[in-house]
């Protein structure tokens, strides 16, 4: 049970099968699939509109496919996590360990693109092989440990992920460039509100159960990470479209 949520729970148990279906019911967990949907939605009309409108060359493809795919691969296990936590404790714990590990493969992949177009090589493999190690060192120490970190420590956790997103943001930022500007501060910013809402579970706490449905801090840092993917995209065509100027 939810610190500061009070009603929309599933009876306990239940079939992955039962369980799946309540994807399409009203409860507390509903729009938090959805909001997730929503971000892979997203990365499917931007990649359309890359190959539709831009119409990069081969070899500018692979940060465009890598960036569309960061939410994709992550969406069954966030999915999962949500949908499938009234099982049992045990089944809860495996799929938050992987709805976790796969926001660090996401991310991996994030960094990746962008800094595709800002970096040279060697710079871009040492910021992938970075992101990369990290994420790995998380992911097992996450295996290995049998209790859930609480929501403060993974916002810290994911965060110094994060910090290494923005090195090619602030790179082009240093640059004087207005977009990547404009980009550093909504992507800190909403990530910053994202991430103190679903740490310190604002507005239940203050208000408990008037957000059991809607409006709760776990909806509020899906809805952060939506407008901070659609910034990344931004600062990915400008730093594609600033290399082409070349």
């Amino acid at each position: 049970m939810k610190p500061f949520i009070f009603t929309g729970y599933r009876p306990k148990g239940g079939t992955y099968r039962s369980n799946l279906k309540s994807l399409f019911t009203w409860h507390n967990e509903t729009l938090n699939v959805w909001s997730m949907v929503m971000v892979s939605i997203t990365a499917i009309i931007m990649l359309a509109y890359v190959c539709i409108t831009l119409k990069p060359p081969l070899q500018a493809i692979p940060p465009f496919i890598t960036f569309a795919l960061a939410p994709i691969i992550h969406i069954p296990f966030s999915t999962g996590y949500h949908l499938f936590t009234p099982m049992s404790k045990k089944i809860k714990r495996q799929w938050l360990n992987l709805d976790i590990s796969f926001i660090f493969v996401g991310i991996s992949l994030v960094i990746f693109s962008l800094s595709y177009f800002v970096f040279d090589t060697p710079l871009l493999a040492f910021v992938t092989s970075g992101a990369i190690f990290f994420s790995a060192i998380v992911i097992c120490k996450k295996a290995k440990c049998k209790k859930s970190l609480d929501k403060t420590k993974q916002a810290l956790v994911v965060g110094g992920l994060v910090a290494l997103l923005l090195a090619p943001i602030v790179y082009k930022a240093c640059q004087h460039d207005p977009v990547s500007q404009m980009c550093f501060v909504g992507i800190v910013g909403s990530l910053a509100i994202g991430g103190s809402v679903y740490a310190y579970q604002l507005p239940e706490r203050i208000w408990p159960g008037k957000f059991d449905f809607v409006g709760n801090s776990h909806q509020i840092m899906h809805i952060s990470v939506l407008v901070a993917y659609i910034l990344e995209f931004i600062f990915l065509e400008n730093a594609y479209l600033a290399k082409q100027n070349i």
